[in-house]
């Protein structure tokens, strides 16, 4: 059958051409995420400081069987000061895991919750475009490009 029209559809050489290449996206997409990922451990950090260093007495209960030598470690484990410091230890897992009304032994693994500050995803994209002299929108295109991408993968 004989082709009626080669003006539409998809053809070699139709549709708008590509402002950037596939490289360009990727550069543009990795230096945002390496910001942004940089963020989140900050938020990371300091949640962990603050669970640990301002909320909590942990650290210092801690330390105090930390200093007793191994050789009488033992006799420690046997003795009253152990059950009290261990009673001290209990009660503060119980209020960093916020399940305070539990019944038996608390969490030994506790979860912090942490996200990067408001507003980071648009200081990311001003610094970005103002490194590559994009627009926001740009940039904001081209990082939503690359998350596609790593999703895809």
């Amino acid at each position: 059958m004989k082709k009626t029209s080669r003006r539409g559809g998809k053809r070699p050489g139709a549709g708008r051409k590509p402002k950037w290449d596939f490289w360009f996206k990727f550069i543009i997409g990795q230096e945002c995420e390496i910001l942004f990922r940089d963020a989140e451990a900050r938020a990371l950090q300091r949640a962990n400081d603050h669970t640990f260093n301002a909320d909590s007495e942990l650290k210092h209960l801690w330390r105090t069987p930390a200093r007793i030598p191994i050789k009488k470690r033992k006799a420690y484990i046997a003795s009253d000061l152990f059950k009290y410091h261990q009673e001290e230890i209990e009660t503060e897992l119980k209020f960093l895991a916020e399940d305070i009304d539990a019944e038996g032994p608390a969490q030994r693994v506790v979860q912090i919750r942490y996200r990067a500050r408001r507003g980071t995803r648009k200081a990311i994209i001003k610094q970005i475009a103002a490194k590559y002299s994009l627009t926001e929108n740009q940039v904001d295109n081209l990082w939503q490009a690359y998350r596609r991408f790593e999703k895809s993968k």
